[in-house]
Formats: structure tokens, C-alpha cells, sequence
């Protein structure tokens, strides 16, 4: 199994542009928080509580998937995921909340995109659907090795 080395350093292969890694640094917790979202907004029931829904749902996945990459890495991204899970429960109250993770979800993409053309490479995440979930653990690995993890 490819551990989290690994999988850093594959991501990191296609990110050393500077004005790359800053778009990512940017856009990609906005597409996390704009997936959540996205999920959110996906009708399963009024009877249901607020935190039973399918953002949630995908949380509890990727932190499932954070785990195997090591229990700090997941403890981390628990501590990045619950304000974007509680930014998305605000934001749900009101009746912005799906066109607001539209936008911010296509205009994330479109940069992430541009991001790439000026790397001249390739997403990861087109050799490896896994690479969207480890996009975020490369986003904040810098902070957890200051911090001496």
C-alpha cells in the first residue's frame, strides 16, 4: 500500500511552480468547502439531523482515507474540515448556500486549471482519482511539519 511519502511527493511532482502552489494553496480548501457543500445541498429528508447528509457523509470517508495516511495526518485535516463543515452548515440556513458552492466550485477549478497550464503538467488526479483527497494533505503538510509532526 502507498504511504503518505508517497503520495506527497507524486502530488509534489506537479506542483513546484510558485504561482502553482499558491493557486492551490488558495482554491483548493475552496473546492473542499465547495464539495461539502455541493453534498449538503442534496435532499435525503427533512427528518433527518442537519449533520446527516451527504457532505458529511464524505468527510467521514475522506478522514477514513486520512487515517491510512496516518492517524495525525487525519487528526489534522479533522481540525481543517470541521470549520468548512460548520462554514457549510451557516451557509445552509440561508438560500445562497448551493449557488455560493457553485461558484466557488467552478471558479476554483477553472484556476486550478489555469494553475497546471502555467506548470506545464497535468493534474495528479488524472493518474489517480485518490490525488483530490491528498490535494488538501499537501495544501497543509507545510503546517503540520512546523508545528514538528
Amino acid at each position: 500500500m502507498k504511504n503518505a511519502d508517497w503520495y506527497l511527493e507524486k502530488y509534489g511532482e506537479s506542483h513546484q511552480n510558485p504561482k502553482n502552489i499558491l493557486i492551490h494553496k488558495i482554491f483548493v480548501p475552496l473546492i473542499m468547502f465547495s464539495v461539502i457543500g455541493l453534498l449538503w445541498a442534496i435532499p435525503l429528508g427533512n427528518s433527518l439531523p442537519w449533520y446527516l447528509n451527504l457532505g458529511v457523509g464524505l468527510v467521514i470517508i475522506s478522514l477514513i482515507f486520512y487515517f491510512s495516511m496516518g492517524p495525525l495526518i487525519s487528526f489534522f485535516m479533522l481540525l481543517i474540515v470541521a470549520p468548512m463543515i460548520y462554514g457549510n452548515y451557516l451557509l445552509a440556513q440561508t438560500d445562497v448556500h448551493l449557488i455560493s458552492c457553485i461558484l466557488i466550485f467552478v471558479v476554483s477549478w477553472i484556476m486550478q486549471f489555469y494553475g497546471h497550464k502555467i506548470e506545464g503538467k497535468k493534474p495528479s488526479f488524472l493518474e489517480d482519482l485518490l490525488f483530490l483527497l491528498v490535494g488538501p494533505v499537501w495544501v497543509f503538510y507545510p503546517v503540520y511539519k512546523k508545528l514538528g509532526f
